[in-house]
C-alpha cells in the first residue's frame, strides 16, 4: 500500500507538468525562485531572502537537483512532495490514534486520492470534499502543507524509532535533554510558523514532564535552553554559510514586524480586540483534549503515542493562533482540523472495532489486492500520463523545460527581443526573469515579501544602484490585486513612474523601459486640506486643475495612532491604520499602513482635478489618529492603456523580424456564422486565432496564397483577445487545400 500511495503522489506530479502553466502572483515562482537561486550557488539570507523557510527550500532543492533544475521539474517536485507529505501526515495521525497499519494505509490512500481530485464510483469523495484540509494535498499558494509537515515528520520518526526499539541512546537523562534541546533549536529553522510552534510545544511537554520546584529541574531547564541555542546557531550558520544574523533580522525584525498590517485590504480582517479571537467547537475540543493529554503526561501515565499526539495537535493549534495574531484574525487552522477530524474518525473506527473486523476479513487478501490495484488502476494511468508528456501541446518554452497553453508567445518575444541585454527589475519575478536568465537584483523576488523599513530601504538601494533598463509589474487588468500592490508598495512605484514608460506587455505583466524624459505631470497642486472627521479618522483633500484626471498625487505625511481611555473597557489588543481612497471608490478595495510613521508616502487618486484619501485608525472607538506635516511632491499619470502599448510593441523595430509566417493557419472554427474559419455570410472575411505571432505575421503580410490564387489583404481587425478578422479582396470559394502567407 505504501507503493500505491507513492505512485498516486507521483501521478499527481506528472499530471501537473503536462502543461507548465502558472498564475504569476501565486506560489509556483514564489517557490521556484528560491530553489533556482540556491542551485545556482547563491547563499540564503546573503544573496537572497526566502520567505517560506529552510525546510521547504532545502527539501525541494535536493530533489530538484536530482531531477534537473527547471521550472517544470520544480512543479513536478513540489506537487509530488506535497502530496507525499499530506499522506504521511494523515497516516501518522491514524497511527497516533492506534489504528492498525494496514487499515491506516488503506484509509490514507483514499483520503489522499480524494484530496488530489480523484473520484470514486461510490461518490465517497463528495462526503470527504466537505473537509477543507483536503486542499493541503496540493502546494497551493505558499506550500502550506510542507510548512506544516514538521510535527508530523517528528512524530513519524519517533514512531519508527520506538518500533525498532532503538531508544537506548536516550537512557541517560542528560543525553535525552541535550538531544531534545537540539531538536527544538533545529525545528526553529524549518519555517517561521511551524518552526516556532513546534519548538514551543516540545518545550511545553518538556516542562510539564520534568518540572519540579528544585535546583535539579532548573539545571535541566538551563541545559535544554542552552542546546536549543546551540542547535539553531549551528544548523542556521551551516544553512546560511554564516549569515544567521541576516535570517534573524529578516524573519523577526522584518516579516514578523510588518506582516500584521501589511497583508489584506481592510482592517476588519485583523485581530484587534479580544472578541476577534478565533474560537469554535473544534478548537475548544482541541484544547480540552490537549489538556487531557497534558494531565496524563504530568502524571506519568501517557504513552509515547499520547505524547506525540499532543505534539501534533498543540503545535497546529499554536501555529493557527500565531497566524491569527500576526496576520489574519481567522487564523490558519487547517492542519489542526486535519488532526482533529482524523482523530474523531479514528475514535469511531476504534469504537466500532472496524479495524479488527477488516483485519480479520481482509488480511488474507491484502497482498493480492494491492498488486492488482496498482496493475489495473495506477500503472496504466502513470504510463498514459508519462506518454502524454511526449505529445505536442501549447507553446514549448525551452528555458522553462515545459509547454505553456498561455503566455508562451508573448514571453518569448519579450525575453528574446527586449530584455535580453538589459538589467531587469521585477516586482514579481516569474517566467520572463527565468527565460532571460536574470535574477531580481535586490534578492527579494516578490515585492510583497519586502517587509520591514530596513528591507524597503535595501530594495530601493538595489534599484538605484542597479539602475535597470527594464522594470516589470503586473497588469492591473490581469488582477485587481495589482491596485493593492501599487498602493501598499507606493514607496517603490513613486521611484520609477516619473522616468519609465510602458513599452511592451504580455497577457499578465507590463514591461517598463527607462527613458530620459520627465514623465511627471507639469501641473501644480492648487490646494491641500486636512479634515479631522472624528477622533480616529482624517481626510486629506488634494485639488489640482479640473483637466487632470486618471493621475496620482504623491504625498508624504507624518501620522500616529494612539489608544484612548476606552481601550481596556473595549479589550483592545492591537491597532492598525487603514486607507480608503479613489481606487476604493472604484471597487478595488483599500489597504493598510503601519500604526505610526514619519515621512510616509501615499498615492492620491486624482479624478477631474480632485482626490481624497481617508485615513482611519482601528479599532475606531478605542483609538485616536493624528496626521500632520503633509507634503505634496509630484503628480504622475496613472492609467496604462494596455491595448495601445501592445499596438506600439508590435510595431517596435525590435520585433521587425520576430515572426514565423509558416506556422500561421486559418482557424478551423465552425458555428452558425463561420465554417472552417470562413464567414458564411461574407466569404471575404477570414478568421484567425489571435496570437502574437499571428498578429505580427499578418501585419507584415500583404497577400495570401489560397489554392494557388493570390488574395490581397484589404483590412485587418483585432476583434478581441481571441480572434482576428482578415478581409480579402474577393470571395473565397471551395475547400482550402493550400494556404500560405506571402
Amino acid at each position: 500500500m505504501v507503493i500505491l500511495i507513492i505512485c498516486l503522489c507521483l501521478l499527481t506530479g506528472i499530471k501537473r507538468i503536462y502543461l507548465a502553466d502558472f498564475v504569476p502572483i501565486n506560489g509556483d515562482f514564489q517557490t521556484y525562485n528560491g530553489l533556482r537561486r540556491l542551485l545556482e550557488g547563491q547563499i540564503p539570507f546573503k544573496d537572497f531572502y526566502f520567505y517560506l523557510g529552510f525546510g521547504p527550500l532545502y527539501i525541494n532543492s535536493l530533489f530538484l537537483l536530482l531531477f534537473g533544475d527547471s521550472f517544470t521539474n520544480s512543479l513536478f517536485i513540489t506537487n509530488s512532495i506535497t502530496a507525499i507529505m499530506f499522506s504521511v501526515a494523515i497516516f501518522v495521525v491514524f497511527k497516533l490514534n492506534r489504528i492498525k497499519s494496514s487499515i491506516a494505509l488503506l484509509l490514507t490512500f483514499f483520503i489522499t486520492a480524494f484530496g488530489l481530485g480523484f473520484k470514486d464510483p461510490l461518490n465517497l469523495h463528495v462526503f470527504f470534499e466537505k473537509f477543507n484540509f483536503l486542499n493541503y494535498a496540493l502546494p497551493g499558494v505558499s506550500l502550506r502543507m510542507q510548512r506544516a509537515f514538521l510535527p508530523f515528520l517528528i512524530a513519524l520518526v519517533m514512531l519508527l524509532i520506538n518500533k525498532r526499539k532503538r531508544g537506548n541512546i536516550l537512557s541517560k537523562e542528560s543525553t535525552h535533554i541535550i538531544l531534545l534541546g537540539l531538536l527544538s533549536g533545529i525545528c526553529l529553522l524549518w519555517t517561521n510558523d511551524y518552526g516556532i510552534s513546534v519548538c514551543l510545544t516540545i518545550s511545553y511537554i518538556f516542562v510539564i514532564k520534568k518540572m519540579q520546584w528544585n535546583t535539579v529541574f532548573l539545571k535541566q531547564l538551563l541545559l535544554y535552553v542552552l542546546f536549543i541555542f546551540i542547535g539553531v546557531v549551528f544548523l542556521g550558520s551551516l544553512l546560511t554559510l554564516g549569515n544567521l544574523p541576516n535570517w534573524i533580522d529578516y524573519n523577526f525584525l522584518g516579516v514578523a514586524k510588518d506582516q500584521f498590517w501589511y497583508y489584506e485590504r481592510n482592517a476588519s480582517s485583523k485581530f484587534l480586540v479580544l472578541s476577534d479571537l478565533p474560537i469554535n467547537f473544534e478548537i475548544i475540543c482541541g484544547f480540552l483534549f490537549s489538556l487531557f493529554l497534558s494531565f496524563k503526561i504530568r502524571k506519568g501515565t501517557a504513552s509515547k503515542r499520547d505524547t506525540l499526539l499532543l505534539l501534533v495537535m498543540l503545535s497546529t493549534l499554536i501555529a493557527g493562533y500565531a497566524y491569527a495574531v500576526g496576520s489574519l484574525k481567522g487564523g490558519q487552522f487547517i492542519p489542526f482540523y486535519m488532526v482533529f477530524y482524523i482523530s474523531v474518525f479514528s475514535l469511531i473506527v476504534n469504537h466500532l472495532k472496524i479495524s479488527s473486523f477488516v483485519n480479520k476479513k481482509l488480511s488474507a487478501y491484502i497482498k493480492i489486492i494491492i498488486p492488482i490495484t496498482i496493475l489495473l488502476v495506477l500503472v496504466p494511468r502513470l504510463g498514459s500520463s508519462i506518454n502524454q508528456l511526449d505529445t505536442s501541446r501549447g507553446v514549448y518554452v525551452k528555458e522553462l523545460g515545459g509547454s505553456l497553453s498561455r503566455y508562451g508567445e508573448s514571453l518569448q518575444l519579450l525575453s528574446k527581443y527586449f530584455v535580453k541585454d538589459g538589467e531587469l527589475f521585477s516586482t514579481y519575478s516569474s517566467a520572463l526573469d527565468v527565460m532571460s536568465n536574470k535574477f531580481q537584483p535586490s534578492g527579494i523576488d516578490y515585492i510583497i515579501h519586502v517587509l520591514g523599513d530596513q528591507y524597503r530601504e535595501k530594495y530601493l538601494k538595489s534599484f538605484h544602484e542597479t539602475n535597470p533598463e527594464y522594470i516589470t509589474t503586473i497588469r492591473e487588468d490581469f488582477t485587481n490585486w495589482e491596485y493593492w500592490v501599487k498602493r501598499e508598495n507606493w514607496y517603490f512605484y513613486r521611484e520609477f513612474l516619473g522616468s519609465y514608460e510602458p513599452i511592451a506587455v504580455t497577457e499578465y505583466n507590463v514591461l517598463w523601459e527607462k527613458t530620459n524624459k520627465d514623465l511627471t505631470l507639469d501641473t501644480a497642486v492648487k490646494d491641500v486640506k486636512v479634515q479631522q472627521v472624528n477622533n480616529s479618522t482624517v481626510e486629506i483633500h488634494v485639488k489640482t486643475v479640473p483637466q487632470i484626471t486618471n493621475a496620482v498625487a504623491d504625498i508624504t505625511i507624518n501620522y500616529s495612532s494612539h489608544w484612548n481611555e476606552k481601550r481596556w473597557k473595549g479589550f483592545g489588543i492591537r491597532k492598525i491604520v487603514n486607507i480608503s481612497d479613489g481606487w476604493n471608490d472604484e471597487g478595488e478595495g483599500g489597504y493598510n499602513i503601519p500604526e505610526q510613521h514619519n515621512n510616509y508616502a501615499l498615492p492620491v487618486r486624482i479624478i477631474n482635478g480632485e482626490g481624497i484619501v481617508k485615513i482611519t485608525s482601528y479599532p475606531v472607538d478605542l483609538t485616536n489618529l493624528v496626521v500632520d506635516q503633509i507634503t505634496v511632491n509630484q503628480l504622475f499619470n496613472d492609467r496604462v492603456d494596455y491595448r495601445i502599448v501592445e499596438e506600439k510593441m508590435l510595431k517596435d523595430d525590435r520585433l521587425k523580424n520576430a515572426y514565423d509566417k509558416e506556422v500561421v493557419n486559418l482557424s478551423g472554427f465552425t458555428d452558425a456564422n463561420w465554417e472552417n474559419g470562413i464567414n458564411r455570410g461574407n466569404k471575404t472575411i477570414l478568421l484567425f486565432e489571435n496570437t502574437m505571432n499571428t498578429q505580427l505575421s499578418l501585419k507584415n503580410t500583404k497577400n495570401i496564397n489560397i489554392n494557388g490564387i493570390t488574395y490581397s489583404i484589404e483590412k485587418l481587425e483585432i476583434k478581441d483577445s481571441n480572434w482576428i478578422h482578415v478581409h480579402i479582396n474577393q470571395p473565397l470559394e471551395g475547400n482550402i487545400d493550400l494556404f500560405e502567407l506571402l
